[in-house]
């Protein structure tokens, strides 16, 4: 059985040899070197996995999930039921709120304390700011 798999392997590599003669005299050109560089490699289940899930920002994702509950216990209820967090982006918590009067309160009178609060739980790395904005 390993002689069949040995020369069907032969016979594949012959025809495709002469497959790849009969393409480079109708095109007058051997293109066989440049072909080869853009054949797709082969890639472990690991690397295409890690890849997969940096173009879904999967990390990124759980990390804005543990924030909004992380806002939900450390924020006082009255702010929490007029604003709530949407997004991380460049270590920027943003944070939309309601009406404008809300936005006014909570980033004359709480920001800091907000900030604090969040730096304390997940680190200045990953908290830098905030920035508020109207939901609609």
């Amino acid at each position: 059985m390993g002689q069949k798999y040995t020369g069907n392997y032969k016979k594949r590599k012959i025809q495709e040899a002469s497959r790849n003669r009969v393409l480079a005299q109708w095109r007058r050109q051997d293109l066989r070197d440049a072909e080869e560089q853009y054949r797709p490699t082969e890639k472990s289940a690991e690397t295409v996995f890690t890849q997969l899930l940096k173009s879904i920002r999967l990390d990124q994702r759980r990390s804005e999930g543990e924030i909004i509950s992380a806002w939900n216990k450390l924020v006082s209820p009255s702010i929490t039921e007029h604003a709530q967090p949407v997004e991380l982006r460049r270590k920027t918590l943003v944070v939309e709120v309601d009406s404008p009067v809300w936005m006014d309160e909570i980033k004359r009178f709480h920001s800091r304390e907000i900030l604090q609060k969040l730096q304390t739980s997940f680190g200045k790395a990953r908290i830098a700011n905030l920035m508020f904005r109207i939901s609609g």
